[in-house]
């Protein structure tokens, strides 16, 4: 018996054959694809009829589920990855990010500490002090990487409550009577109101401000809901600034959003599609 054998349920051999077959799939999905229809026509009730199937008893080994995939699944996907796809902001996945992919699943790294993942954890902060260089951030900035945009906003606007809120919320919640303010254009992801419930403040404190003819954020209305904010007692927190949004591509005009912020003494978060 091999080591593989040993903690695994297929052989190495069987293992192998099954990686080929997985390999072949993927081979096929990309052959022509400029010449695939992106989206296919079934209906929402002929697709779920394909997976209406009762919970079973028993396991279905693998090479049945490819046989699904290829069957039932692939021809009812969106080509996410077609030259064609011309529908939201969703990138084509390259042939190096499908074999990373394929690595990261068998490595199942949980990079939870330095201890438990020692090169993921320098890779991490490695590829992050690339961004700061880039960018051009302060030598001192750090980071964290997250699975995608919806968390990163998330996480970004819980630092921005570590940094800018006035007292000790961890311990004794958000104080109603002194409400923390996030603005953000009309034009903002919906996944910045979805982490505003999520992070307990309220998503009536998400004052959504509008945008000019060119879909960027009205500096003069923002300025106003501030001072509103501020002559009732509320507690102006952070913006939530568009480099790029998903509707229309629009960039908010970030110097003078900048300079907005540090007038106020606000934080200032950007978010890009």
């Amino acid at each position: 018996m091999t080591d593989l054998e040993g903690i695994q349920d297929l052989s190495r051999e069987g293992f192998k054959s099954l990686l080929h077959q997985a390999a072949d799939i993927i081979l096929d999905l990309y052959d022509d694809v400029g010449a695939k229809k992106v989206y296919r026509s079934q209906s929402q009730e002929e697709v779920h009829a394909l997976f209406a199937e009762d919970l079973p008893d028993t396991g279905t080994q693998i090479e049945g589920l490819l046989q699904t995939l290829q069957k039932d699944i692939i021809p009812n996907v969106a080509l996410h990855y077609s030259p064609h796809f011309y529908a939201w902001v969703t990138s084509s996945a390259t042939q190096a990010s499908i074999l990373g992919e394929m690595l990261a699943s068998a490595l199942n790294v949980n990079a939870t500490t330095w201890l438990n993942a020692p090169a993921a954890s320098e890779l991490e902060q490695r590829v992050i002090r690339w961004i700061v260089e880039f960018i051009g951030y302060d030598p001192e900035a750090n980071g964290v990487l997250v699975s995608g945009g919806s968390l990163s906003n998330f996480t970004a606007l819980r630092v921005a409550i570590a940094q800018k809120c006035p007292y000790h919320y961890a311990q004794v919640g958000f104080d109603k009577n002194r409400a923390l303010r996030i603005y953000a254009s009309e034009q903002a992801h919906f996944c910045i109101e979805r982490a505003i419930g999520s992070l307990g403040l309220g998503m009536e404190n998400l004052v959504k401000i509008r945008v000019d003819k060119h879909f960027r954020i009205d500096l003069q209305h923002l300025r106003e809901h501030i001072e509103m904010d501020l002559s009732e007692g509320r507690i102006p927190l952070a913006v939530v600034g568009n480099a790029g949004t998903v509707n229309t591509g629009a960039v908010d005009p970030i110097n003078e959003l900048s300079a907005v912020c540090k007038a106020y003494g606000l934080w200032l978060h950007l978010d890009a599609a």
